[in-house]
């Protein structure tokens, strides 16, 4: 996977938006399920994996873990009449059941995409600077404050974080949506941020 480390101050748009996405641990892409290629010719038993959630009482998610699901048949069942092929499994608590292949997936690391997905959120999704409900989230979550300076540039707005002080990492933008966003970069990096090509997420 190739990357390069950029000048904090040099990125703007979906650049600065993706490279806060990879530092707040969002999915660079969806997980990709099995596919019926992927198990054709496979001997059973085999190890395929799902996601288990648990939910607290107002829906939202508590905790998410990958579970090792046991295939021990792979092919079209004739006996439920079926037409497509399908597997019989056998989950991580000992439970026997019939699905599809793409309900699972053939590593855990896609399956961590997943969970990833569902408690934090996809890079693709994420824009902070066009959506300031987004941007005023980092903000208040970090404790990030401004202020008006003169730059080179001209007026420009400066971004602190409130525990640190201006003596602390600072990013400096056009607006405030930019400086927080640098801001936050500047606290974790101290020599640009490694930035991953697009093609390579694939």
């Amino acid at each position: 996977m190739k990357s390069k480390n950029i000048a904090i101050n040099a990125l703007d748009g979906q650049d600065l938006n993706r490279a806060v996405g990879y530092l707040l641990g969002l999915a660079p892409r969806e997980p990709v399920h099995a596919t019926n290629a992927d198990v054709e010719g496979l001997t059973t038993p085999f190890t395929l994996f799902d996601v288990t959630y648990i939910y607290r009482g107002d829906g939202e998610i508590a905790d998410a873990k990958t579970a090792p699901v046991k295939i021990i048949r792979y092919g079209i069942n004739h006996e439920v009449r079926a037409t497509a092929p399908s597997v019989t499994f056998i989950d991580h608590q000992g439970r026997k059941g019939l699905a599809s292949v793409d309900m699972f997936y053939t590593n855990r690391e896609e399956a961590e995409l997943e969970i990833i997905i569902a408690t934090k959120g996809q890079i693709a999704d994420f824009d902070p600077l066009g959506d300031w409900a987004q941007c005023g989230k980092l903000i208040d979550e970090y404790g990030i404050m401004f202020e008006s300076i003169q730059h080179e540039d001209g007026k420009m707005i400066q971004a602190y974080l409130r525990g640190r002080g201006t003596s602390g990492p600072k990013g400096v933008g056009k607006n405030h949506r930019v400086a927080a966003l640098r801001c936050l970069l500047a606290s974790n990096y101290a020599e640009g941020v490694p930035m991953i090509a697009e093609s390579d997420q694939l």
